[in-house]
Formats: structure tokens, sequence, C-alpha cells
């Protein structure tokens, strides 16, 4: 027992060794980076003349708001991180040398990974409505127009990839961000009588459970729909 445990000591101070001598340049690129994001968070704090705490502490700790504040868009934010996630990483696995990979395949994982992490970057910060402050209507237009240029361009380019994957759940995932938009629109611009004779004017909690309910929906279908997709990329599209 005592030779045994002195053997996984020994592996493990081995393992140690090695890494330190062929992980180093890792380490360094990392806190290189770390070092990088928490000067631009100085620099930042500096520029808008607010308290770096707000820059790192979480929301709700400086709101001192209860836990369940945006729960269902908490969600929907990791759902995106992970489909980003899996996107990337599915594509830096197809690349590699041994593999032999079709470009085709891995540009289409890294163009659904940069459109989901912009996707997730608009829910997270609300840009929509950060863009133009003063117009919110025009300010979420244009936005709304680049995603739609954005995921058009996907689509339309690799066509062919998408038309060999699990599709339908990209459609299920598209037409609940649809419905989402068209709650939201109708309720700000397009037709408000109408929205608050059905009962889904802003304030209400149909109006909420529809357009939040229908963009988690959508996330949610998207995430599916992406992970579905890689596995295929991985083992049946070549």
């Amino acid at each position: 027992m005592h030779s045994q445990r002195q053997l996984s000591t020994f592996r493990i101070r081995d393992s140690l060794r090695f890494q330190s001598r062929h992980a180093a340049r890792t380490v360094a690129k990392l806190l290189g980076l770390a070092a990088s994001l928490l000067g631009s968070l100085l620099l930042l704090a500096l520029l808008l003349d607010v308290p770096l705490a707000d820059l790192t502490r979480d929301p709700q700790e400086i709101l001192a708001a209860p836990w369940h504040v945006g729960l269902l868009s908490n969600l929907g934010i990791a759902l995106w991180a992970a489909a980003a996630a899996i996107c990337f990483f599915t594509a830096a696995v197809r690349d590699a040398p041994r593999n032999e990979p079709n470009r085709q395949v891995t540009r289409f994982l890294l163009l659904a990974g940069c459109i989901t992490t912009a996707l997730l970057l608009d829910d997270l910060f609300q840009l929509h409505r950060q863009l133009l402050p003063d117009q919110p209507m025009t300010s979420r237009l244009l936005v709304l127009m680049l995603a739609l240029a954005m995921i058009g361009l996907w689509l339309w380019q690799y066509r062919h990839i998408v038309a060999r994957t699990e599709n339908l759940l990209l459609v299920i995932a598209l037409a609940a961000f649809a419905a989402s938009l068209l709650v939201d629109t109708s309720a700000r611009l397009l037709a408000p009588d109408l929205v608050i004779a059905a009962g889904l004017h802003r304030g209400e909690s149909l109006y909420f459970l529809v357009e939040d309910g229908a963009r988690f929906v959508g996330i949610l279908f998207w995430l599916t729909y992406l992970c579905r997709a890689c596995r295929q990329c991985l083992y049946q599209i070549r």
C-alpha cells in the first residue's frame, strides 16, 4: 500500500514536471489574455467614469435583486453559450490534420458558432437597445436586419450541408424567433390595439410569457439543431 502511494505521488510529480515544460506557452497565453481583459475593464471604467466594481461584480449583487430575477433570460444565455461552444469544438476536432477535413463543413460550423456568439452577445448585453438609445425601434430593426442577413447568408452558402442535417429543428427554432419578434413588434408598432385586445400588451404576464417563452423555445431548438448537426458533421457528413 505504501509503495502504491509512492508510485502515485511519483506519477503526479512526473506529470506536473512534464506539463511545466510543454504547457508553459499555453499558460503564458492564458495569463496574458486574462491580464489584457482585466486591463481593458480598468480602462473602460475610467472612460465611462463608473466604479470598477460595476464591471466585475454580479448584476444581481449590485442591484440587490433576488436570485430569480432574469431566470429565463439567464438560462437562455447559458444555452446560447453551449451552442456556440459545441460548434467551435466540433470545428476544431474536424480541423485536426489526421482527419483530412472537408473545409466547407468546418467553415459551416465556424460560421454557425460566430452567428450564435453574436446572438449571445446581443441577448446578454441588449445591444439592440444600446445601438441607438434615442431611437429604440430603429435600433432594433437594424440589429434584426443584421441578424437576418447573417443567418440568411449562412443558410444559403451552406444549403447543401443544411439539407443533410435535421433541419426541421432549425425551422422550428427560426419560427419561434419569428413569433417572439412578431409579438414584440406588434406591441410596439404594428397593431397595438389588437395586441391589447388579445391581452398581450406590455405589462401583462401573458405578453412576457409569449414573447420571452417563444424566444427561449427558439434558443432551445437552435441548440438542439446544432448539437445534432455537429454530431452528423463528425460521423456522417464528410
